[in-house]
């Protein structure tokens, strides 16, 4: 008996769908890489592609959604078609990201990269969910 796939994709969820696996695993996957050259052999985010089939994969069997994979990052080498952004830039890319998950519902997001580069784009991703955490952390205590 073949088993159905577990719909997890949240660009393809309707409403009903989401409040179902929210109440059960409030759980977000954010899969990252970047656009960037990795020779004759791979396409150009091939980073992200690789990390968004992996959340699927783990949506699926522990539960939560995969959102949409997002392919802006700092960068890697300046080779041809290699997008590179200022970590700056990223930082509060990733810290809205994180944000609007959050007002969503998400109890928990997982960031997963499919870059294996020097790290800078891992620290940026940390930095920003230390930067929203110490944000939320300091509304609630105003509160």
């Amino acid at each position: 008996m073949i088993q159905a796939l577990k719909k997890v994709k949240y660009e393809e969820m309707f409403p009903h769908e989401i409040e179902e696996i929210m109440r059960e695993t409030p759980v977000a996957y954010l899969p990252l890489g970047t656009l960037e050259w990795h020779g004759l052999h791979l396409a150009l985010g091939n980073d992200a592609v690789k990390a968004y089939e992996l959340c699927l994969r783990v949506a699926s069997k522990a539960g939560g959604i995969v959102v949409p994979p997002t392919y802006w990052a700092i960068g890697g080498m300046p080779q041809p078609w290699t997008t590179r952004f200022t970590e700056e830039l990223i930082g509060q890319l990733f810290c809205n990201i994180f944000e609007q998950l959050s007002q969503v519902g998400f109890k928990v997001i997982i960031a997963v990269t499919g870059h294996y580069g020097d790290g800078t784009d891992a620290n940026a991703q940390a930095g920003s969910s230390k930067d929203y955490a110490e944000k939320q952390h300091n509304n609630f205590s105003n509160s």
